[in-house]
């Protein structure tokens, strides 16, 4: 929603609750403040936050018998928090929770109320203090009661408003989250958030993987997933994300780790392609590397044979482990099985290569997935230096499948064209999968199905 939307919800709320106990006790907070205070033109959510015991589940309940909402509010009232759509704004949904003075236990018969706080002890629970910033609803005034927030935002500084030991204790997943905003902001982590990070990077194991797998999407569709990936190495998160990536640290390829390869290979990839499924093919790429027992070929150059195939079933189980989407993790598959296709210097004959670039589009099926494909190849191809790069094949792939194409000999789904039946008579002999099928006499070998069913019989047992 536009900054525009978002007043216009908070003016609509502000009439609403005028002269009920919740005057004055609501605020919005979070991203919402925010994005408005860093200037964006665009507010992707709404989080509300009361300032009264079980204020957002009051809330919720109130808006509801008033018919204000376009449902049922969705309530978890083990967490004191309520998910709503007003009938007003019918698209955009609002967060609300009450103030609190400390973690939710979460346990079965605590009462939310019991950790009812002031705004001022909210804010210090906060994982950033960007984040905490408070828009009192019936004012219009806006809070910093964390006192760094303002200061935060001018000096482009990600700090915690509380001990980020505490802080990310009490959720490691900010660990994700703050890696997420410095390379979403471009902007620094300080020494002692880092070490903080690094110390409670254990904790993620405690985590839902939903959950991180939610930041992975946000790092990976963002501006700098390299950094992102980069980030999360130094703080040791990667290994409670993508475990068999830290293998890459020290494995060596050409005189260098793998995963400075893989770094780099995940740059190129975001400057070609905004899409996740090649940003993360790009990070996976070549893991088979690890698993696979390298040899030179006949020219000295190093190879790992069917690396390719070994990386697609390593990329498979870490994916499904974080339950990611199934169509994603198939077409992430699928671009590192096909990311080292070769050209024809390497089958040594345009007619093998050609044939096999037919097949690649009846696996594609789309020249759009070609180009998916042909995304990462250059990427991986740009990671590495002149001396380590092999022969060019992606300009060969790009022009010969143009060239089929213009043809009518493409093998994209959408380019078969059914053979339509000649009308002349069928010759003496016909082919059947290759083969001329004919009687031993020369008279043409006719099948027939037997009245009652069952097999189709020749002529000549009859």
């Amino acid at each position: 929603m536009t900054v525009l939307e978002f007043h216009n919800i908070i003016d609509w709320l502000r009439s609403r609750i005028a002269g009920t106990p919740f005057e004055g006790k609501v605020y919005a907070v979070g991203g919402c403040t925010r994005d408005e205070a860093l200037g964006r033109p665009e507010i992707k959510d709404i989080d509300l936050a009361v300032e009264l015991p079980n204020g957002g589940l009051k809330l919720a309940e109130w808006l509801y018998e008033r018919h204000l909402t376009t449902a049922v509010p969705t309530t978890f009232p083990r967490y004191g928090t309520a998910m709503l759509r007003l009938r007003e704004f019918p698209e955009d949904e609002i967060e609300i929770v009450q103030t609190r003075r400390g973690k939710y236990s979460g346990l079965e018969g605590s009462d939310p109320s019991e950790m009812f706080g002031p705004v001022d002890g909210d804010s210090r629970l906060r994982d950033l203090s960007i984040n905490s910033l408070y828009l009192n609803v019936s004012t219009g005034e806006l809070l910093d009661p964390s006192g760094r927030a303002f200061d935060d935002i001018r000096q482009k500084r990600l700090r915690t408003p509380d001990d980020p030991l505490r802080v990310f204790e009490d959720d490691p997943v900010r660990i994700l989250r703050v890696i997420r905003f410095a390379t979403a902001f471009g902007w620094e982590i300080p020494q002692d958030i880092l070490e903080a990070m690094e110390a409670n990077a254990p904790g993620l194991r405690t985590i839902k993987v939903e959950r991180m797998r939610q930041e992975i999407e946000k790092m990976f569709a963002g501006p700098d997933p390299a950094r992102a990936l980069d980030l999360m190495d130094r703080t040791h998160a990667l290994g409670y994300v993508f475990p068999d990536l830290c293998r890459a640290r020290t494995f060596q390829v050409d005189g260098r780790p793998l995963m400075e390869h893989l770094k780099a290979s995940l740059a190129q990839a975001a400057r070609l392609d905004g899409r996740i499924s090649v940003r993360l093919a790009a990070a996976l790429h070549d893991l088979g590397k690890v698993a696979t027992e390298c040899r030179r070929n006949k020219d000295g150059i190093t190879v790992y044979p069917d690396h390719e195939s070994r990386g697609a079933r390593i990329a498979r189980k870490m994916l499904a482990r974080l339950r990611f989407d199934s169509p994603l993790v198939r077409e992430i598959v699928f671009l590192i099985a096909h990311h080292h296709f070769p050209g024809p210097l390497e089958l040594k004959s345009e007619q093998r290569a050609t044939s096999r670039l037919r097949s690649l589009q009846t696996e594609c099926r789309s020249p759009e997935r070609l180009e998916r494909l042909l995304a990462l190849m250059q990427a991986n191809r740009d990671s590495k230096s002149e001396g380590n790069r092999l022969p060019d094949r992606i300009e060969w792939i790009r022009r010969t499948s143009e060239s089929l194409r213009h043809n009518g000999t493409s093998a994209f789904a959408n380019d078969l064209r059914p053979e339509h039946k000649s009308e002349e008579p069928c010759s003496e002999t016909q082919k059947v999968k290759g083969r001329k099928r004919t009687h031993r006499g020369g008279r043409r070998h006719h099948r027939r199905r037997r009245p009652g069913g069952g097999k189709p019989q020749s002529d000549s047992k009859q």
